[in-house]
């Protein structure tokens, strides 16, 4: 028998940062990240985005009742544990795409949900 799949994660931004023109870094922390493996870096993840303007309260109880929000797969750019945060790029394409509009309005205490990190796809060159 399957066990039930648990919650995604709360995340909180920490701070957001263009790092180019079109590359948005996002900083999300949470104690939840200090239980996370070491060198995960290169891991995907999926980011479960709010609506714009819901509260935390009403977006907790989606991720656990549904319907499911809007999800994305994105890269762990840097994680750091010991901190409680991590490092997620987002392209900037405008306010068209739904985690795009997201990264461009993330401010400090703005939030996510996060699931992963899966393993980490190492390539040789």
């Amino acid at each position: 028998m399957k066990s039930p799949k648990k919650p995604p994660s709360l995340l909180h931004v920490r701070h957001a940062r263009h790092m180019t023109p079109n590359m948005i870094r996002v900083t999300l922390a949470s104690p939840a990240i200090r239980k996370m493996p070491e060198n995960c870096e290169g891991a995907n993840c999926k980011l479960f985005l709010p609506a714009p303007g819901q509260s935390d309260a009403s977006f907790i109880s989606q991720l656990r009742k549904g319907p499911r929000p809007t999800v994305r797969t994105y890269t762990v750019r840097h994680m750091r544990p010991q901190q409680g945060e991590m490092d997620i790029d987002f392209v900037d394409h405008g306010d068209a795409g739904p985690a795009s509009a997201w990264a461009r309005a993330a401010v400090p205490g703005a939030f996510c949900g996060f699931a992963g990190p899966g393993p980490v796809k190492l390539q040789s060159f």
